[in-house]
């Protein structure tokens, strides 16, 4: 399969991901998070973005390594999804490209995989990211439940 896609490029843990920059709202700096009460580990809290408050997904966790210690040169990726947004704690947003030739697709990797294809930029693999699966919806409902239990600094 042959197709052209714009993608935001970022690093986490060494890995070079991506998204699709159609489903990205923009890129932050990192900012406090706050906690939610008997949250999993992959989800790392929330924050406040104008009106509205996201969840934080740490990718490290989600795609199965350690819990990410949060640095002040990390960055946010605020992402929507069928069930709304959310944000991505990731080590560096790298900037934007476009793919070459996609070299894997939803049939190569299994049904619960994060990861959707693999695609080549310049010399480099790149993971595409899925973002319907960072942010699922029995995260939503566990969001909704602990951010009744919790207030968020201004």
């Amino acid at each position: 399969m042959t197709e052209k896609k714009q993608l935001l490029l970022f690093r986490n843990e060494g890995k070079l991901l991506a998204t699709d920059i159609e489903n990205v709202i923009r890129v932050l700096k990192a900012v406090f998070i706050t906690p939610l009460p008997d949250a999993p580990q992959h989800l790392r809290g929330i924050i406040r973005y104008g009106e509205e408050v996201l969840p934080v997904i740490d990718v490290s966790v989600k795609l199965g390594g350690a819990k990410k210690k949060v640095d002040l040169s990390d960055n946010i990726i605020l992402i929507k999804n069928s069930r709304g947004k959310f944000a991505l704690l990731v080590d560096e947003v790298e900037g934007i490209t476009t793919a070459g030739e996609l070299t894997g697709d939803e049939k190569t990797f299994s049904k619960g995989d994060l990861i959707k294809g693999v695609a080549v930029s310049g010399e480099e693999l790149v993971f595409l990211g899925d973002s319907e699966k960072f942010f699922i919806e029995s995260d939503r409902v566990l969001v909704d439940e602990a951010a009744e239990k919790v207030t968020v600094r201004l």
